[in-house]
């Protein structure tokens, strides 16, 4: 009998450090980077959405813009994490490049307008 309880209690002990502790640690991270947003942060939301943060509204509020001139308000819990990586010249391209597409693009239109 005694046994059993003894095998009970090492099982609930590994299972509280394999699961439960770490999944608490990382929910205290999460809130503790959700309270420390800042504007000009950039995040990605749980809907993977990506963005700026411009405004924060309230405790809980936040406004993220998320093209030019497109700001939505969100939760701040829906904030997946923060985009550190990313460099607002990352997607720059060369005008060489930016023809080659231009080209590409329009001669796409025009056969598609002449297969109509």
């Amino acid at each position: 009998m005694q046994t059993y309880f003894l095998s009970l209690l090492v099982m609930g002990v590994i299972l509280y450090f394999l699961i439960v502790r770490p999944q608490q640690q990382k929910q205290k991270q999460h809130v503790e980077m959700v309270s420390n947003l800042e504007v000009g942060n950039r995040i990605i939301t749980i809907g993977g959405i990506s963005g700026v943060v411009k405004e924060i509204i309230s405790e809980n509020r936040i406004k993220v813009e998320i093209a030019d001139g497109v700001i939505i308000e969100l939760l701040k819990n829906a904030v997946a994490f923060k985009d550190e990586g990313y460099e607002e010249d990352h997607f720059d391209l060369d005008e060489e490049t930016i023809e080659a597409l231009e080209t590409k693009e329009a001669t796409e239109k025009k056969e598609e307008i002449e297969e109509k």
